[in-house]
């Protein structure tokens, strides 16, 4: 695909793909949209976005990956959608994703997210709408929780007793 250097989507998902090749993007500059939905993924590589600078969409659904690496942060700065409902992602790696600035749309549900701490959102300060629905989160203290931007807040399907707002 190296080759292919205008793409800007490509779509790979529902492929039942175990793997996809480290250097499977690199030379893709002008890509803004990801498709790896659906798929058998259990890990990327953590360099496997390292040239993806002009990436604002992406669509990990429905795999089973279960982490999130510290070395997707910053290749991934300019991302605006991230998608990765129906994985195994945990609240550490929210804790990641929050770093990144200009997220607006974070579907993270149908993850296990038991003891995610709230406040740490207040990092997502662009993003319009999060999905954190069936994601076994057992209580939701949102006291110190700023999303100034927020439209769509979805928190059904979750194990919380009660919720905390002071």
């Amino acid at each position: 695909l190296s080759l292919c250097s205008s793409l800007s989507i490509l779509n790979l998902a529902s492929n039942n793909l175990a793997a996809v090749p480290p250097g499977l993007i690199i030379g893709l500059t002008q890509l803004q949209v990801l498709f790896l939905t659906n798929n058998e993924l259990t890990e990327l590589d953590p360099g496997f976005f390292s040239n993806t600078t002009s990436l604002q969409t992406l669509y990990l659904g429905g795999n089973r990956l279960t982490q999130f690496p510290d070395a997707w942060i910053t290749p991934l700065s300019s991302l605006k959608a991230l998608s990765l409902p129906l994985n195994s992602i945990t609240a550490r790696d929210i804790e990641r994703i929050v770093m990144l600035p200009n997220l607006i749309i974070m579907l993270a549900g149908g993850n296990n997210l038991r003891g995610l701490n709230m406040s740490i959102l207040s990092g997502l300060t662009q993003v319009q709408t999060l999905d954190l629905s069936y994601s076994q989160l057992d209580h939701a203290d949102f006291s110190n929780v700023s999303l100034p931007q927020i439209i769509m807040l979805n928190l059904a399907g979750n194990q919380l007793g009660s919720l905390q707002n002071q």
